[in-house]
C-alpha cells in the first residue's frame, strides 16, 4: 500500500529497508550481516557492533518514560532477522563516530577508500534526491530532503548537515555531521524514541556560536597552484603562444587574447608586477589568487585531463 505515488514525495520505510536486506541476501546469495561485517564492519574497526544482543556485556537496559517517571521498557531485546537490515545493528558511540567519519571522508579525502564502498556511492548518500519541504527542528525551519538512508538539511547556520535517526522501543539515537566540516555529533540514548535529534542540532548550533565549527578548508592541488602560478607569468609577460597552451578553446572566443593582454598591461603599469600572495581554493579545480598588491585574479580550470584554464577574472 502507497502513502503517495513513488518518487513523488518522501515517505521513510522501515519495511523497504527490509526489503532491501532481501535483495541483498538474494543477489549475494549470503546473510546480510555476513556481507555486511566483510564490507564494512571489519574494515572500519567497529569491533563492538553486534548483530546479536550485548547481553554478555555491560550495556545500557531499555527504559521509556510512563507517567513522569523512567521504568524499564518491559520488551525483549531484538535479534537478528528479516527487519535487522532497517536498523538492527548495536553498536557503541566510538563505533558511530567512526561510522560518520568514514561517511564524512567522501567530501574531501578521495583517497579514502577504507571499507568497500565507492566515494561517488557515499557522497550519492549525501545527495538530496527526495525533497521533503521545510521541516521545523527544534523550533527551526528549513529546507530538508532525502539521500539514500541519509537526511540532508539546508542549515542558514551551519550549511548541508546530514543526518539520520534510530527509534526503537527502549531506544533512540541520532547522527549528525555538517558536509565536508571535520565535525559531527553522535548521541544515544536507552529511552524510547529519545529525541537525540534535537539534542544533535543543539550542540552543533552551540559550537557554531562559539566559533567552534571548523572551517571548510580545501588544500591547493597540485595542478592548480600550477596554473595559478602560469597565469601569473602569463599575465606578467605576455605571449599569445603561450596563452594557446594554457588555455581552453572557449576563453579566446568569449574575450579576444590582444584585449585580455590589453587588460593585463594596464593592471601592471597602474600596480606592479602580479606577485601571488595566496591561493584560496573553493574546489579542487577553482579558486581564488590573491596578489600582493590586493588585486585578486578568480580561475576555474576546464574538466579535462590536460586541467586548461577555462576561465579567469582579474580584480
Amino acid at each position: 500500500m502507497y502513502a503517495f505515488a513513488p518518487v513523488t514525495y518522501f515517505e521513510y520505510s522501515n519495511l523497504g529497508f527490509a526489503i532491501i536486506g532481501r535483495v541483498v541476501e538474494r543477489i549475494t546469495g549470503r546473510r546480510v550481516r555476513d556481507f555486511v561485517d566483510e564490507r564494512f564492519l571489519r574494515p572500519l574497526q567497529m569491533t563492538s557492533t553486534t548483530w546479536d544482543p550485548p547481553t554478555h556485556h555491560e550495556w545500557a537496559r531499555p527504559t521509556r518514560v510512563q507517567d513522569g517517571a523512567i521504568i524499564p521498557d518491559g520488551l525483549e531485546p531484538l535479534n537478528d532477522g528479516e527487519i535487522a537490515p532497517m536498523g538492527g545493528l548495536w553498536t557503541t558511540v566510538d563505533d558511530l563516530a567512526r561510522w560518520v567519519i568514514w561517511l564524512n571522508q567522501a567530501h574531501s579525502n578521495f583517497d579514502a577508500c577504507t571499507a568497500q564502498l565507492s566515494i561517488a556511492s557515499r557522497l550519492d548518500m549525501q545527495m538530496m534526491h527526495s525533497y521533503a519541504g521545510v521541516v521545523a527542528l527544534d523550533g527551526e525551519k528549513a529546507p530538508t530532503g532525502y539521500g539514500y538512508g541519509l537526511m540532508m538539511r539546508d542549515d542558514p547556520d551551519l550549511g548541508i548537515v546530514n543526518s539520520h535517526s534510530g527509534g526503537l522501543p527502549g531506544y533512540g539515537s541520532n547522527m549528525r555531521w555538517i558536509a565536508g566540516r571535520a565535525i559531527g555529533i553522535v548521541a544515544v540514548s536507552n529511552t524510547t524514541y529519545a529525541p537525540m535529534s534535537v539534542f544533535t542540532h543543539r550542540v552543533l548550533k552551540m559550537l557554531h556560536n562559539a566559533k567552534l565549527i571548523p572551517k571548510h578548508n580545501i588544500a591547493v592541488s597540485d595542478i592548480l597552484q600550477q596554473r595559478s602560478e602560469q597565469l601569473a607569468a602569463l599575465l606578467n609577460q605576455w605571449t599569445d603562444e603561450q596563452a594557446q597552451l594554457l588555455f581552453a578553446d572557449n576563453v579566446a572566443l568569449d574575450e579576444s587574447l590582444e584585449r585580455r593582454q590589453s587588460a593585463a598591461q594596464k593592471l601592471i603599469v597602474e600596480h606592479g608586477p602580479l606577485v601571488i600572495k595566496s591561493i584560496l581554493p573553493s574546489s579542487h579545480i577553482e579558486a581564488v589568487i590573491h596578489l600582493v598588491n590586493s588585486r585578486k585574479i578568480d580561475i576555474l580550470l576546464g574538466p579535462l585531463r590536460s586541467a586548461p584554464i577555462q576561465w579567469y577574472e582579474l580584480r
